[in-house]
């Protein structure tokens, strides 16, 4: 009887294991002048932003707190067409975009290549090079 309670109990612990937020699969990572940002990609079909970190002219804009005074953004839209990448951040209330990163990608016999433009709305644009971890 014991053993068919541990039994139970362990198949209880592994199906709210199975019910937690699937991690990060792979990352997006990009630098640039100054420049740093992080955006953890999900493992779902499609562009999927768990999160982001941009580190630019002196400031930080971020989904989840990771400093006082970062500027507190959400992800609004994401996009992967041809050879493009599109991420847009917005504030909280989705009231405007404020981060924009437009990116191009090549590939020949090896990992993709990416690069592209960070702009924040009010602070300026920047040339960026990225890569998937």
């Amino acid at each position: 009887m014991r053993k068919l309670i541990l039994a139970g109990i362990a198949g209880l612990v592994l199906a709210a294991a199975s019910a937690l937020p699937a991690q990060a699969s792979v990352g997006l990572f990009c630098q640039g002048t100054d420049i740093d940002i992080e955006i953890p990609l999900g493992g779902a079909a499609g562009l999927n932003p768990l999160s982001a970190t941009v580190r630019a002219a002196g400031k930080i804009w971020a989904t989840e707190e990771v400093a006082a005074g970062a500027t507190p953004i959400v992800p609004a839209q994401s996009a992967s067409v041809d050879n493009r990448l599109y991420l847009d951040f917005s504030d909280p209330d989705l009231e405007g975009i404020i981060v924009e990163i437009r990116l191009f990608w090549a590939e020949e016999e090896t990992d993709p290549v990416y690069g592209g433009t960070l702009r924040i709305a009010g602070h300026g644009a920047w040339a960026i090079s990225c890569g998937m971890g």
